[in-house]
């Protein structure tokens, strides 16, 4: 059925939205919009030189089953396509648009926000303001500079520089310790030997009580910093907030082009060490981290390859160099078959989710072992982060090296993909140097 002969969701019938260009040289704080007020809905999403920010609630595209329900993310692309309205910029991210994080555990109910104003720049200059309506008259005249700037919340940011992101903090505890997450890793270990399972990926959690409560704004910004060439993304509601800067990106989706990049195999990195090269030539070299990586590209391009009609995938992972870290990483490109050129982002970022860099191989068996031996922990941590357009355009990453905040309380997880040959020990600093960039932008050493 066509978007247009579909009933739109409750909610959604008398939506109308408009995009206009603005001056890309006007300086608009897009965190400040999303995160400024750190109990309204907002979100911003940066990758590269593209930025979507928005404010406010038009309406919510919802997940009654999860992203495991046949068919969903595909419907919710044709009730986005059937919004009536006018884009003046058409470019990918313009006109309606959807933003969201969503939860590792793919049938817990979930949603998507419409936001009610959107602000977006990209790559080649251009920049542009949506509004999503029920009320027509929001959608009239020559929306004035001064207008626009209202839309935008102009009123200025928080100073931010590398201020901390909260005063102190009163306590932090691990779960599980250090102990009980070695005791995990051997579990594992034996449901491995015992050929049960190829691969599980298991995280721990730090929780912080803070002094006082974190200020969104201010935490995105210490992500970005600290990691400018990965996706920064923030999400604030009347529950909390969720923020980070993850280096993986599950899929992009731009016309007919697609694009992942997994990342599996780590080793942490200390840019004064002049050892640090040597550790990336050994992850390189490394067996048993390859065998992990190539489990992870394997899983990714199959899912890929059923939709594309030419896929790239490199005989060899190059090293993804971050602040403190370093992955092996394996891009992934291709180009949506004819009979799947309207395949959008989320839909692919769903078939997608969790890959076995966040979840293991098989993946079945893998969220059984998950299940069992961690409980249920991570909640947004590792799942889908990103936005798509009425056009199925979009980007979404893997929302690790990520925070959760409410009020006075801070939570982080970090995950170690266990293979055969895993150490405990290293599986657990492992997931202690992955843990530091959230504890980071929060301001805490630990």
């Amino acid at each position: 059925m066509s978007g247009l002969a579909r009933a739109l969701p409750d909610g959604w019938q008398k939506l109308r939205y408009r995009t206009v260009p603005v001056d890309s040289r006007e300086a608009v704080d897009g965190a400040w919009l999303a995160l400024g007020d750190p109990l309204a809905e907002g979100m911003v999403l940066a990758s590269g030189e593209r930025l979507i920010a928005a404010a406010g609630v038009a309406a919510r595209a919802c997940f009654p089953c999860g992203l495991a329900e046949p068919g969903r993310a595909a419907g919710i692309l044709d009730d986005l396509r059937a919004i009536p309205g006018q884009d003046d910029m058409r470019v990918p991210g313009s006109g309606p648009v959807l933003l969201g994080a969503l939860p590792f555990d793919r049938e817990e109910p979930c949603s998507l926000l419409l936001p009610a104003v959107a602000y977006g720049r990209d790559s080649h200059g251009r920049a542009w303001v949506t509004r999503v309506s029920d009320t027509g008259a929001d959608l009239e005249g020559g929306w004035a500079p001064d207008q626009i700037r209202e839309m935008l919340g102009s009123e200025g940011p928080v100073p931010h520089g590398d201020s901390r992101g909260v005063e102190s903090a009163v306590s932090v505890l691990e779960h599980p310790t250090a102990d009980q997450f070695v005791s995990m890793v051997g579990r594992a270990l034996d449901r491995l030997a015992a050929h049960e399972i190829q691969k599980v990926v298991l995280a721990r959690s730090v929780s912080v009580t803070t002094a006082s409560p974190a200020i969104p704004y201010r935490v995105y910004h210490r992500f970005s910093q600290a990691e400018p060439s990965a996706f920064a993304f923030g999400r604030t509601s009347s529950t909390g907030a969720f923020i980070g800067a993850s280096p993986e990106l599950l899929v992009s989706r731009m016309g007919t082009r697609v694009l992942s990049e997994p990342l599996a195999g780590t080793v942490e990195l200390d840019p004064a060490d002049p050892a640090a090269t040597d550790r990336t030539t050994a992850l390189e070299a490394s067996p048993k981290e390859r065998s992990e990586h190539n489990l992870v590209v394997e899983s990714v391009a199959g899912v890929l390859a059923a939709v594309c009609e030419s896929l790239q995938v490199p005989d060899a992972p190059r090293i993804r160099r971050l602040s403190s870290l370093a992955h092996l990483a394996t891009p992934i490109s291709g180009h949506l078959s004819a009979g799947f050129a309207g395949t959008g982002a989320l839909e692919l970022a769903a078939s997608l989710h969790p890959t076995p860099a966040v979840a293991g191989s098989p993946r079945d068996r893998a969220l059984e072992l998950i299940r069992e031996l961690e409980g249920d922990l991570r909640g947004l941590y590792a799942g889908p982060v990103g936005w798509m357009d009425a056009r199925g355009d979009g980007e979404f990453a893997v929302a690790i090296r990520s925070v959760a905040l409410r009020a006075s309380l801070a939570y982080a997880c970090a995950g170690a993909g266990i293979v055969a040959g895993s150490d405990p020990g290293r599986e657990l600093a492992e997931t202690a140097a992955k843990l530091r960039p959230a504890l980071y932008a929060l301001g805490i050493e630990h």
